[in-house]
């Protein structure tokens, strides 16, 4: 599998963006991007929206460039992984990358301490999480919510969220976003 730095360079240089460019319509910075690019740092799952959103694609087509669309079952050996973040959560792709689907389903594995980044993002769309292990805080509109296994969260994209693992033992959550922009 190519690297999202790999990745993230293919399509920036196919659409004819500069680092520059890109930086721009991400807001972050090219040495930030150069460093992505090159393998050297891990962005936030926040700051990995923005870079896909200023690419106009999602987080998934920067993990994997070419998905499988004769084949509707995703094994788990073959399903895509990224560790992003500091320290790193291990975001594993459920299905394949295709531009026309609807969602995009993911399980995070997330050590403690760990989150989406220190600030809050949004963006177009719906999401809902499940719990499968430990804890989750997410933040909506600088509102604060623990859930722990088995539990659910619902809500819309627009609102500003981020999310981390509040607790001393790994997190496991199912997560689905709509339209993908993971």
């Amino acid at each position: 599998m190519d690297s999202l730095g790999r990745n993230l360079n293919r399509i920036r240089s196919a659409r004819g963006m500069s680092l520059r460019d890109l930086a721009e319509a991400a807001n972050v910075s090219p040495s930030f991007l150069s460093q992505i690019e090159n393998d050297k740092t891990s962005p936030s799952i926040s700051s990995l929206t923005d870079i896909a959103r200023g690419l106009g694609t999602t987080v998934a087509r920067l993990i994997e460039e070419s998905p499988n669309r004769a084949n509707p079952v995703t094994r788990k050996s073959g399903q895509k992984h990224m560790s992003i973040g500091d320290p790193p959560i291990d975001m594993q792709l459920l299905t394949d990358s295709d531009l026309h689907k609807k969602m995009e389903p993911i399980l995070f594995v997330m050590p403690p301490g760990s989150s989406s980044g220190s600030q809050p993002y949004s963006h177009v769309g719906q999401e809902v999480a499940l719990v499968l292990s430990g804890q989750l805080g997410v933040t909506l509109d600088r509102t604060d919510y623990y859930l722990e296994t088995g539990d659910s969260i619902y809500f819309d994209s627009n609102r500003p969220h981020r999310f981390h693992n509040p607790g001393a033992t790994e997190t496991r959550v199912i997560w689905v976003v709509t339209p993908p922009t993971c």
